[in-house]
């Protein structure tokens, strides 16, 4: 059995840190720690696996599939797999990810023939993301602000 402490980044430091995962013996399952800024958005994306966020503290306006919900501390917000979900965040906002590994990131991107296509990024800084394939690197920041340059939001106006 392991302890751990729910340690985010600091206050008006952005990003996830690892609290529990393989390195405490989990084979599947992570604990994230999050901090997000003020007016931070997360556009909508989907993963290929489980994923609860908890606010910890702040304040977020989360979309999950069809729902949109004003989130602070204590909510509780499950995405299935395949569901698409973003975020706005309106104060600084810390947050509890519990994920399954390996699980991707995909974005839906804009096609020239006008609908979307999902598109997977590899990231080193997504502690659920998936090492790129075989011959590919991980996605850059460059490409990382291309994909989004065509993000497509297959449920806005909803």
């Amino acid at each position: 059995m392991t302890f751990a402490a729910l340690e985010p980044p600091p206050p008006g430091a952005a990003g996830f840190r690892v609290v529990a995962g393989r390195s405490q013996g989990l084979r599947r399952l992570m604990l994230v720690a999050g901090r997000l800024p003020a007016g931070d958005v997360g556009p909508p994306h989907t993963h290929a696996g489980d994923e609860v966020l908890r606010v910890v503290s702040g304040e977020v306006v989360v979309r999950c599939g069809e729902q949109e919900r004003t989130c602070t501390a204590g909510s509780v917000v499950v995405v299935p797999p395949g569901v698409l979900h973003g975020f706005r965040v309106r104060t600084e906002t810390v947050l509890e990810v519990v994920a399954e590994y390996e699980i991707g990131t995909f974005y839906p991107v804009a096609t020239v023939e006008g609908g979307f296509e999902m598109v997977e990024v590899h990231r080193p800084d997504m502690p659920w993301g998936r090492p790129p394939p075989p011959g590919r690197g991980w996605t850059s920041d460059e490409e990382l602000r291309e994909i989004l340059d065509r993000h497509a939001d297959p449920g806005a106006g909803l």
